[in-house]
C-alpha cells in the first residue's frame, strides 16, 4: 500500500472574522495569485491572441463574483492548520520580547466541530479528481490543450501544498519553522531523511513565497522601490506570514548552534543539516555547504523588503531584530546580515555540492551566492548599511568572473563542477546545473551569458546534453524513442545511489520536474522577447524540438513573432516541457500524488525516503512556471502592452487596471 502520511487538521479561514472583514480588500492582489495559478484553476488561458482579450474582459467584468472562486481554488478555502498561526512574543537570544510581533487570528469553534467532515470530503475529492485522470494521457493532454491534463495538475498542486505543509514544524514532530526533509527515519527500504537540511528549507519557503508576495519581490537581486510595491500590503495570507517568521527564528537558533564545522563566526552557518530538535548532527558527513546560506538568504530577503514596503512601524522593527541588524557584522538573531557576511568572506573556497558528493567549485554554489550577494546589498543599502552593500556587491562582481569557468566550451555546455576529484569518470552534466538556471537564473532574454537565461543557447544547449545522457538509461523511457516525448530523467547519469543503497541509480521527480520548468521558462522568456536567437550552439536543440534534420537548422540569426518559424518553435517548447510534466504526474499519480525522492527505473515505484518535501516543492515550481508560461505567449506581440515585462503585464491584468 502506499505511504499516507498524516496531513495537518485544517481550519475555515473564511470562518475567522478579522480575515473576512479583510478580505474585500485582499481579494483583488489574491486572485492575482502566485505566477496567476488561478489560471489553470479557472478559466484556461489560450494562446491564440485573438481569444485572449476576451478573456481578459472576462476577468475585468466577472471580478468582483469570480474572486472568491478564484481565491478558493488558488490556496483551497480549507488551509491546513500550522503550528506558526499564531505569536506572542518576540525571539530574542538576550531574551527581549518585541512588539512588533505577529498575532494570527484565533481558530473559530465551527472549524473544529465541522473539521472531521469537511477535511475528510475535500481530501476525497482531490483524490477522486485525481484518480479520474487517465494516466496514459493522450497527444492533447500531452501538449497542454487538455482541460483534464489542467485539472490533473490543479488536484496534484492541492496535494503538493499541503504536502510541504505536512513537513514543516511540530505538525512533522520538529521544532517551530524547521523543515524536515523527509518523514522517512530509516525504516526497512528507507534512509534516514529525518533532519533539517539548510538548502532544501530554504528552496522549500522560497517555492511558497509566490502565494504570499507579490512577484515583484521574487528575484531579489533585481529588486526596485518602484511601484507597484506601494500597493503590496494587499497581497498577503496570515499563514504563510506566520510561516515566514517562524522559519526566520528557527534559523536564527541554528546559526548560534555549534557544530561541526563550526560555529557562528568561524563556518558553522555552511553546516548543511540539523536535528529536527535543533541539535547538532555531529557524524560524518560532506561538508561544509555553501549553497545553504546563500539560499536562505535569498528565501528571507523578498520577504525583508516587503515588510519594508509595507511600512508598519514593527514591521520596520522586526526586519532590524529578527532578520538584518546593520549594527553589527554577525550576532544572533541577524539571520540576513549573517549569512551575507558568510557567504562574502567564504565565497572563494572549496564546499561540496547539492548533492554532498563532490568537494570543489559547483555552478549551482557560485551562481546562488552570487544572487545572494547582489539582492544582499540591494537590502544593505537601503537599510543604511552603506559600507557593506559596497563589499557585497564587489564581492557579486568577483564571483560573476568565475562563472564562466564552469562553461565547457569544447562541448558546449554548463559543467556542474570542476576542480573536483571524481572517484568515478563524469561528464559534468548534472541537473545542478538545470537547476541553477531556475534558481540563479534571469527570467529574460539576456546577452550575459553568466546571468543564465533559460532561452540563452548556452543554458538550451546544456538541457539537450543533459536530456540525451540518459538515453537508453531508464526501461520506463522504452516507450519514447526521442527525449523531446518526455523522459524520466535522474541528478546525472552516472549516478549509482538508488534511495537507500548503491545499486543503481533512478529518475528523480526533481530532475525531471526541473527540465520541464526550464523549458516552460525559455518558451515566457522567448514570448516576451518576440524572437527566438539561433546560435551553433542551439542547431542540435530545435532540430530535435522540431523533428527536422539539423542541417535545416539556422546556426546565426534570429525567427521573429509572426513567422512560420517562430510560431511553431515556441508553440513545440511547450508542447515537450507538458511532456517532462507529465512523465513526473503520471509516477505520482500511481501513489495517491505521494511524490518520493525518486522514481524506480524499471518499475515506475517510489524509491527513497517517501514524501520529500522537495519534490513537492518542485512541482508547486513547475506548475507556476507554466502558468507564467502561457500568460506570456497570450500576452506576448500584443502591442497595447507597454514593454514585454510580465511582471508589469500580471500585476496590470490583476489590478484591474485600464492599461490592457
Amino acid at each position: 500500500m502506499p505511504h499516507s502520511k498524516s496531513r495537518p487538521h485544517f481550519w475555515l479561514a473564511d470562518n475567522d472574522e478579522e480575515s473576512a472583514a479583510a478580505a474585500p480588500q485582499q481579494q483583488q492582489q489574491q486572485v492575482r495569485g502566485s505566477y496567476l495559478q488561478s489560471i489553470l484553476a479557472g478559466r484556461s488561458v489560450t494562446t491564440d491572441d485573438a481569444v485572449y482579450p476576451a478573456y481578459t474582459d472576462a476577468v475585468r467584468a466577472d471580478r468582483g463574483s469570480r474572486a472568491p472562486l478564484l481565491l478558493e481554488k488558488q490556496t483551497s478555502r480549507l488551509l491546513p492548520e500550522s503550528p506558526y498561526s499564531g505569536f506572542t512574543s518576540g525571539y530574542g537570544s538576550d531574551g527581549d520580547n518585541y512588539s512588533d510581533e505577529y498575532d494570527a487570528p484565533k481558530r473559530p469553534w465551527r472549524a473544529i466541530v465541522l473539521f472531521p467532515f469537511i477535511a475528510g470530503i475535500v481530501y476525497a475529492a482531490i483524490l477522486f479528481s485525481y484518480l479520474a485522470c487517465d494516466p496514459s494521457a493522450t497527444t492533447a493532454a500531452a501538449t497542454g490543450t487538455s482541460g483534464e491534463f489542467d485539472q490533473w495538475i490543479h488536484s496534484q498542486r492541492q496535494l503538493a501544498w499541503n504536502g510541504v505543509l505536512a513537513n514543516i514544524g511540530p505538525a512533522a514532530g520538529a521544532m517551530d519553522g524547521l523543515v524536515i526533509a523527509s518523514p522517512s527515519k530509516g525504516e526497512p527500504n528507507q534512509p534516514d531523511y529525518y533532519f533539517t537540511w539548510s538548502r532544501d528549507s530554504a528552496l522549500t519557503v522560497s517555492s511558497l513565497l509566490p502565494s504570499f508576495l507579490p512577484d515583484d519581490y521574487l528575484r531579489p537581486w533585481e529588486y526596485t522601490t518602484s511601484p507597484p510595491h506601494a500597493r503590496a500590503h494587499n497581497h498577503t495570507h496570515p499563514l504563510l506570514e506566520g510561516l515566514v517568521r517562524s522559519y526566520a527564528r528557527a534559523q536564527a537558533e541554528l546559526q548560534v548552534v555549534p557544530n561541526p564545522s563550526g560555529d557562528l563566526w568561524s563556518g558553522g552557518l555552511s553546516e548543511p543539516k540539523f536535528h529536527v530538535d535543533g541539535k547538532p548532527f555531529t557524524h560524518p558527513w560532506g561538508r561544509p555547504q555553501r549553497d545553504g546560506p546563500a539560499l536562505r538568504a535569498l528565501a528571507l530577503i523578498p520577504y525583508a523588503h516587503w515588510l519594508l514596503d509595507r511600512g508598519y512601524p514593527a514591521d520596520r522593527a522586526f526586519v532590524v531584530n529578527h532578520l538584518y541588524n546593520s549594527n553589527a557584522l554577525r550576532r544572533s538573531g541577524s539571520v540576513i546580515k549573517n549569512d551575507l557576511e558568510e557567504i562574502a568572506n567564504m565565497w572563494s573556497l572549496p564546499s561540496f555540492d547539492i548533492w554532498e558528493e563532490l568537494d570543489g567549485r559547483h555552478l549551482f554554489t557560485d551562481a546562488v551566492t552570487r544572487r545572494a550577494l547582489q539582492a544582499g546589498a540591494l537590502l544593505a543599502k537601503r537599510l543604511g548599511d552603506t559600507h557593506a552593500a559596497a563589499y557585497y556587491g564587489t564581492q557579486a562582481e568577483r564571483l560573476a568572473l568565475q562563472l564562466p569557468n564552469h562553461f565547457n566550451t569544447t562541448a558546449g555546455y554548463w559543467a556542474a563542477s570542476h576542480s573536483v576529484q571524481y572517484t568515478t569518470p563524469r561528464a559534468g552534466l548534472d541537473s545542478a546545473s538545470m537547476l541553477a538556471v531556475i534558481h540563479a537564473g534571469v527570467r529574460h532574454t539576456s546577452e550575459d551569458v553568466t546571468d543564465l537565461a533559460p532561452n540563452s543557447p548556452a543554458v538550451l544547449s546544456t538541457l539537450l546534453a543533459y536530456v540525451r545522457s540518459f538515453a537508453g538509461l531508464y526501461s520506463l523511457n522504452s516507450d519514447s524513442s526521442s527525449w523531446t516525448d518526455g523522459w524520466l530523467v535522474g541528478r546525472y547519469a552516472e549516478d549509482v545511489y538508488d534511495g537507500v543503497g548503491f545499486r543503481g541509480g533512478n529518475p528523480w521527480y526533481i530532475a525531471t520536474f526541473t527540465v520541464a520548468q526550464v523549458l516552460y521558462r525559455a518558451q515566457a522568456a522567448f514570448a516576451l522577447a518576440d524572437s527566438v536567437q539561433l546560435s551553433p550552439l542551439t542547431a542540435s536543440f530545435w532540430a530535435d524540438i522540431l523533428n527536422e534534420d539539423e542541417d535545416d537548422i539556422p546556426i546565426a540569426g534570429e525567427w521573429t513573432r509572426g513567422s512560420d518559424e517562430y510560431d511553431v518553435a515556441t508553440q513545440r517548447i511547450g508542447e515537450v516541457a507538458d511532456a517532462f510534466l507529465l512523465r513526473g504526474l503520471s509516477a505520482a499519480r500511481r501513489h495517491y500524488g505521494s511524490m518520493a525522492e525518486q522514481i524506480g527505473s524499471s518499475d515506475g515505484k517510489n524509491r527513497g525516503a517517501r514524501d520529500l518535501t522537495w519534490s513537492y516543492a518542485s512541482f508547486l515550481e513547475v506548475a507556476r512556471a507554466r502558468d507564467e508560461a502561457k500568460l506570456a505567449m497570450a500576452m506576448g506581440g500584443d502591442d497595447d502592452v507597454d514593454g514585454r515585462d510580465l511582471d508589469a503585464v500580471s500585476d496590470q491584468l490583476f489590478a484591474g487596471e485600464d492599461a490592457l
